[in-house]
């Protein structure tokens, strides 16, 4: 998945590669203009991050991942790219789909 986070910068959930025989996925900030990696903001350790959405009112973005054991949405500032909360927010079962309402 991915969202554009400015004019300049985008936000991807990428697999990194295969370990022990089970992806790896990383949410990484890119450059929109050449494609390359900025930086990496989370590495899921397995293969849960799902999806991305960016509230650019409220400057911040929402990671949807999916971890069978500890399912949540972790919250972003859009501008720091750091959590606004340590811990990921409890939705009770693995998020699939996030849409933001008004």
């Amino acid at each position: 998945d991915c969202a554009q986070l400015n004019s300049q910068l985008g936000l991807a959930i990428v697999v990194k590669g295969v370990y022990s025989g089970k992806p790896v996925t990383q949410l990484v900030v890119f450059s929109i203009e050449t494609g390359d990696v900025v930086s990496l903001v989370r590495d899921s350790g397995s293969f849960t991050l799902h999806q991305v959405i960016v509230d650019v009112e409220r400057n911040l973005f929402y990671v949807a991942d999916r971890d069978p054991q500890n399912p949540g949405i972790w919250v972003y500032d859009s501008q720091t790219l750091q959590l606004v909360n340590e811990n990921k927010y409890e939705v009770g079962l693995p998020p699939y789909h996030m849409e933001l309402v008004r």
